[in-house]
């Protein structure tokens, strides 16, 4: 350099290759999940310590026992590490009742559980809710539901190739009411709980109010993930409606009578229940569902025998479920 002249050498700014830093699959999940629920669904977003103490943990109806002790707890309160979202939720949802009658709120953090190995190599992400409104103060019925109705949009506006389904439980979380409270899969996958608290465990905590839970698995959400989003093209040609109504089994469930409908052609594109009765008219333990079934085909008109011949082959698929199609479905 000095031989050849410092002067002569041009000045250039090094070439420094600069990339975005690519945000991993769990973080983008996260980042949806607060999306769709706080700015769509109207929950408030909370943070709680990641611990519970005896008293709240007994008054859920779980054991003190089955949680890791902290050597040096911040509060007496605050002695053991959570292995559920919901009982710290449940406390919030007391202190913030006497200022607002309706309220919902979630949590995206993790829990723990007791193993021998330690106490963080089998921590799990958990999306835990709540949700309580005023209107439920006499009758319990809507707050499943409004529950129900929540995941569903939730889960609408999330890249899970399969179907969300709500089966009972097999088995009811300690907080969980009897009856009104659903276990959440996708495909064969059990992903979480949903359904209303029990009112032993709201009068424990001095909740004077109907409240609705849900609890989802987030690492089990990732799994089922679809790696790439999918697109199909917007419906061209014209679709054919379906009303079929059909007699069952009081403890049928929907979901089965659904999946039978979906499995019976690719030109069934939509299934909406409308219609629920339970009736001297049907005979005692049996119920009338009826469904909307929509009929298309994406790549043409559906034809007069192609409409008659898979309206024919869901009734046949019913029927050979079990399900007896009412006459005059049309």
């Amino acid at each position: 350099g000095r031989v050849y002249g410092y002067d002569n050498i041009e000045a250039v700014a090094p070439h420094i290759p600069v990339q975005p830093v690519e945000v991993s699959p769990m973080h983008r999940l996260q980042r949806r999940l607060r999306e769709v629920l706080s700015r769509d669904l109207a929950f408030y977003e909370v943070y709680n310590y990641a611990f519970v103490g005896d008293a709240l943990l007994t008054a859920v109806g779980l054991d003190p026992k089955d949680h890791i002790a902290l050597a040096n707890p911040l509060a007496s309160d605050q002695n053991r590490m959570r292995t559920s979202l919901i009982p710290n939720l449940l406390k919030i949802t007391g202190e913030n009742l006497r200022f607002q009658k309706d309220f919902q709120c979630y949590e995206l953090e993790r829990t723990f559980a007791k193993v021998a190995q330690g106490p963080f190599e089998h921590d799990r992400l958990a999306l835990a809710g709540i949700m309580t409104q005023k209107a439920w103060s006499k009758h319990s019925e809507p707050c499943f539901y409004a529950l129900k109705g929540a995941i569903e949009d939730l889960f609408a506006q999330l890249p899970f190739a399969e179907r969300l389904r709500f089966r009972p439980a097999t088995a009811v979380p300690s907080w969980g009411h009897p009856g009104r409270t659903a276990q959440l899969f996708l495909g064969e996958q059990a992903i979480g709980t949903v359904g209303q608290v029990h009112p032993q465990v709201t009068e424990n905590l001095g909740i004077k109010a109907i409240v609705g839970f849900f609890d989802l698995d987030v690492d089990a959400l990732l799994a089922c993930q679809s790696a790439e989003a999918s697109f199909e093209k917007v419906q061209r040609y014209p679709t054919v409606p379906f009303d079929i109504s059909m007699i069952c089994d009081a403890k049928a469930l929907i979901a089965d009578v659904e999946d039978t409908i979906w499995n019976v052609d690719d030109k069934v594109k939509a299934v909406e229940l409308f219609d629920v009765y339970v009736g001297d008219n049907i005979g005692p333990g049996k119920k009338s569902l009826a469904f909307k079934i929509t009929f298309a085909a994406s790549d043409h008109t559906l034809q007069p025998d192609e409409i008659t011949d898979v309206q024919q082959r869901t009734m046949q698929a019913l029927d050979n479920a079990g399900y007896k199609v009412r006459d005059g479905a049309a």
